[in-house]
């Protein structure tokens, strides 16, 4: 999953070089296994990767959720906030 992620997002960003893309574990509320997917990126990327009305960040999503369902997983991925 996290090169599949890498891939799409890192043909998209003007910075490909910082994007990183983080795994961590987690159950859902009933019990089943759950990843988050957190993706740093360049500041400047940011708009890109949300695209238009976040066109391009639900479209990463479903394409990782169709995946998460072949290995029988929830996925959620986020685009992790800068301080």
């Amino acid at each position: 999953m996290i090169e599949l992620l890498n891939f799409l997002i890192k043909n998209i960003v003007k910075s490909p070089e910082s994007v990183i893309v983080e795994e961590q574990d987690s159950t859902t509320f009933d019990g089943n296994i759950s990843k988050v997917y957190l993706i740093s990126i360049d500041k400047s990327d940011i708009g890109v990767v949300i695209g238009k009305g976040g066109q391009t960040i639900k479209g990463i999503r479903n394409l990782a959720k169709v995946k998460a369902v072949n290995l029988g997983i929830y996925v959620d991925v986020r685009i992790k906030e800068e301080k």
